[in-house]
Parts: C-alpha cells; sequence; structure tokens
C-alpha cells in the first residue's frame, strides 16, 4: 500500500506517467490520502469489526 501524496511528492513526473515505477505493479492499491485509522489492510482484525 502507498499513498499517492506521498508518491507524487517524491516522485512529481508520476503525475503524467501511469507506466512509472512508482506506482508498484497495475493491482497495487493506494490511498489518496491517509486514512483517518492510518494505513490498513481489508482482512485486518479491528478493521471489520
Amino acid at each position: 500500500m502507498a499513498g499517492k501524496t506521498q508518491i507524487l511528492q517524491k516522485w512529481p513526473e508520476a503525475v503524467v506517467d501511469p507506466d512509472h515505477p512508482a506506482w508498484g505493479p497495475e493491482e497495487a492499491f493506494h490511498f489518496w490520502g491517509e486514512p483517518l485509522y492510518g494505513y490498513y489492510l481489508n482482512d485486518d482484525a479491528w478493521a471489520n469489526g
């Protein structure tokens, strides 16, 4: 997981290049901004209460 904000701060050229290595593999998930409770996975026990 990665945040788009952090990726674009580090590699601003990635905004116009969907194949930029900063985006990772095609199926990689990205948050736009850090969620209220931090980054998490769907299978984290606390996230599925």
